[in-house]
């Protein structure tokens, strides 16, 4: 076998933008003739990166940006239209991918990247927010982020949510309603504690590396820190039934969040790019379910809080 069947063959159950890089070095010079499943390979390659660095801790819009630029490269030898999809998909997702979709335009001569990318404008110019890029995108990227299935109706849960006692600390300016604004001396110790547990489990970083004053402060050292402090941190009591207290429900860094038993730093679901998604054994969707339920609740009380923005959708895949 040649280089690039090497690079090609080779594990992926490393970090698998390593892999790309690897396929993508193997592939200079350009080889007169690809070998088979080679566009295959590098979108499943793709895909997989992509899952692994849109994760918050690594920056999703930088991770996005890396695999669109490795994939753009590649498309120079493989100019497919599906391969110019994820890389214009992955490009727009990032926020930061406008390099990236300069490369694709010089590929404009070849028939198949022509049709792509006058899709891809009509989508793109449609949206004005990064929820609204993410459904621009829907049908068009979806080999690198899946279209969700169709959902069969939900019986109701047998656990029944509800999401309370808002408060909102940092710029508010989309509107007041039944959240209470607070000041950074008026959140608790206890609160202070949980969020700052929070985000070592978010962000990756390490245990007692920084405190609350580091989170609200804006002078961090630590870019996903310095980031949060310039957008509102929101965070609600979840309450069954019986209006006891089961969960907080905490929101930052735009269009992260987290789902944590209550009075402790335990995480038990995650929103990742506006997504909520539950991250422990649960049976039947019962808590996915009960909290899309709560939330849609929550959206008719609260339109314009930060939590009303993310999407709550249970995937019955």
């Amino acid at each position: 076998m040649g280089k690039l069947e090497d690079a090609l063959a080779a594990p992926t159950d490393g970090e698998p933008i390593t892999w790309l890089w690897a396929v993508a070095a193997a592939s200079k010079p350009p080889p007169k003739k690809l070998p088979p499943g080679f566009e295959e390979a590098v979108i499943a390659g793709m895909g997989r990166t992509s899952t692994k660095l849109g994760e918050p801790k690594n920056g999703w819009g930088i991770g996005f940006a890396r695999v669109a630029n490795v994939g753009a490269q590649l498309l120079a030898i493989c100019p497919t239209e599906r391969l110019a999809k994820c890389v214009l998909g992955l490009a727009a997702l990032s926020g930061i991918g406008g390099d990236e979709v300069q490369k694709v335009r010089k590929l404009k001569s070849r028939k198949a990247i022509a049709a792509v990318l006058a899709e891809f404008d009509e989508r793109e110019a449609k949206a004005h927010s990064y929820p609204a890029m993410r459904k621009a995108m829907t049908g068009f990227a979806d080999e690198i982020f899946p279209r969700p299935k169709a959902k069969k109706k939900a019986k109701a849960p047998a656990l029944r949510l509800s999401i309370v006692n808002g408060r909102v600390l940092g710029p508010t300016s989309r509107g007041k309603d039944e959240r209470r604004v607070v000041r950074p001396k008026e959140v608790t110790e206890k609160e202070r504690a949980q969020l700052v547990g929070i985000l070592v489990t978010a962000f990756g970083l390490k245990a007692r590396s920084f405190g609350f004053d580091d989170i609200v402060s804006g002078e961090s050292k630590e870019e996903l820190l310095a980031e949060t402090s310039q957008t509102p941190i929101e965070w609600w009591d979840v309450v069954d039934d019986a209006k006891k207290v089961r969960y907080q429900l905490w929101t930052y860094h735009v269009d992260c969040g987290s789902l944590v038993v209550a009075g402790t730093s335990k995480r038990v679901a995650s929103i990742i790019q506006f997504s909520f998604g539950v991250e422990v054994k649960d049976r039947g969707h019962e808590l996915a379910r009960a909290m899309e339920l709560a939330h849609a609740e929550l959206r008719k009380r609260c339109p314009k809080s930060e939590l009303a923005r993310m999407d709550f959708s249970v995937d019955e895949a």
